[in-house]
């Protein structure tokens, strides 16, 4: 177990200086997707909070470090290793502006390095691991489609289960990670118990807008699709049929854009969507898996729709930042996000945004193809109520303030 904590008081947590906090991340950009962009905002937020923040990438530009720096975290690049893996690299100990109190890694992919530098190098820092990622939920959507997925989801389940044994305090990224995690580590006397680490709304302060103009009126699904199971791509194509047989407009246009094959993918996704669509009279548009915020946000601005109807999702980052584009959603009972927004009844409108899904196909194609037409029927409603939400939000769950409970929490245990 890491070292205690010294810099406190009796009482709620309350440090005697700033706290400074390195967080190990695998870049500072978005090109491994939405740990990275969850990273940025996270750093952002502890520093809004009050502490001293130190992001440690394996390498990084100089474009890189005046984008941390502009929110005031200091972007540090692992010391060099010839032949040496990202991982190695940031098993080194860094050169650094003062000696960390806390270090944050990132799940698997950067827990390890992070647990390395606190036990090798600062033994007084707190470990604490952010967990993004159920592995058992995804696993039935993943047998078969990759070798022994048992055994690899069964790898990863023990390697955040032994990272939490040997941290200082673990966060749980979103309600059901976290009510995961309260179960598996009961099991273990003395495993820390888990806290809850819901993300802000507050970082992205897009204004309310119209309905976007022109057709065909575009429904969006975004994210890497190679499991598309998971993502429940199968399910919106579907739904999204069915709703158009439901419209009132019988020559209004529609297009799916789906944005997240795999490379060399595109055609053999877009030959699947056609499939499940059947004779319904919509546009099928397959474009790759991209990490460029530009294109990302262009294409959040341009829908009517986005539709998030996963079997399985630990937080739901695609939905989150819809919400803070101003653009409609739909996005499954089943994520974080949804149980979050289910919790929220003092935030009006939020409940509206949760669509189940249930496993019964019929059903769900049915319940989500309602609930698509009355989007399309009346679109302004729809932004008008995703922009209340939006605002309502922000106000209620900040980067700040939940980068303030974990600064608090982890000063606060013995």
């Amino acid at each position: 177990m890491a070292t205690r904590l010294t810099l406190r008081r009796p009482g709620p947590a309350a440090w005697l200086r700033p706290v400074s906090v390195l967080v190990v991340a695998q870049e500072w950009s978005s090109s491994h997707g939405g740990v990275s962009s969850f990273n940025r905002s996270l750093c952002r937020g502890l520093v809004e909070a009050g502490a001293l923040v130190a992001c440690l990438v394996p390498r990084c530009s100089a474009e890189e470090r005046a984008d941390a720096a502009a929110p005031g975290v200091a972007l540090v690049e692992s010391a060099p290793l010839p032949g040496g893996t990202d991982g190695q690299l940031q098993m080194r100990r860094p050169r650094l502006p003062w000696v960390p109190d806390i270090i944050v890694g990132h799940d698997r992919f950067t827990g390890p390095a992070a647990l390395s530098l606190a036990e090798d190098h600062f033994p007084s820092a707190a470990f604490v691991p952010f967990l993004h990622i159920d592995p058992d939920e995804l696993a039935p959507w993943r047998q078969g489609a990759e070798d022994d997925a048992a055994q690899v989801i069964e790898a990863r389940v023990r390697i955040q289960f032994e990272l939490s044994l040997r941290a200082h305090r673990v966060v749980a990224v979103g309600p059901r990670l976290h009510e995961r995690m309260r179960r598996d580590l009961s099991v273990s006397p003395g495993a820390p118990a888990p806290i809850r680490f819901d993300p802000g709304f507050d970082h992205d302060m897009s204004p309310a807008r119209p309905p976007t103009p022109g057709e065909p009126v575009q429904i969006l699904v975004m994210g890497r699709v190679d499991d598309y199971k998971i993502k429940g791509l199968d399910l919106a194509a579907k739904a999204l049929a069915h709703a158009v047989g439901l419209c009132a407009r019988p020559d209004l246009e529609v297009e799916l854009l789906v944005r997240g094959a795999p490379p060399r993918e595109s055609a053999r996704l877009d030959g699947m969507i056609r499939d499940w669509k059947g004779g319904a009279d919509y546009r099928v548009t397959v474009r790759p898996f991209t990490t460029v915020h530009g294109t990302l946000r262009q294409d959040l601005h341009r829908a009517s729709l986005v539709l998030k109807p996963s079997r399985a999702d630990s937080w739901g980052l695609v939905g989150a930042e819809a919400i803070t584009a101003c653009t409609p959603i739909l996005v499954s009972g089943r994520g974080g996000l949804g149980t979050m927004l289910n919790g929220l009844p003092q935030v009006e409108g939020a409940r509206s945004l949760v669509v189940p899904v249930t496993f019964r196909e019929r059903e769900d194609v049915e319940r989500w193809g309602h609930r698509i037409a009355a989007v399309l029927e009346e679109r302004s409603a729809a932004f008008a109520r995703v922009a209340q939400v939006k605002v309502a939000l922000a106000a209620e769950r900040t980067w700040a303030d939940s980068a303030r409970r974990l600064l608090d929490a982890c000063g606060d245990r013995q």
